[in-house]
């Protein structure tokens, strides 16, 4: 999770966690209950809106 230094790292990394492949498949919301705090920091760094749905999920 060290490779977290630009947009682009970030948002393949969350591609990867939503289809990792084999049929499985998660939602945004359930992705954002479970992402590492170095995931969730580089999140909110780089793609901002989606940590409203991290807020989201912790509120539920």
């Amino acid at each position: 999770m060290n490779d977290l230094h630009t947009e682009e790292d970030v948002r393949g990394l969350l591609r990867l966690c939503l289809d990792p492949g084999r049929g499985v498949e998660r939602a945004p919301l359930q992705l954002t209950k479970v992402m590492p705090q170095a995931l969730r920091d580089a999140v909110e760094q780089y793609v901002p809106h989606l940590a409203g749905l991290r807020e989201a999920a912790e509120l539920q």
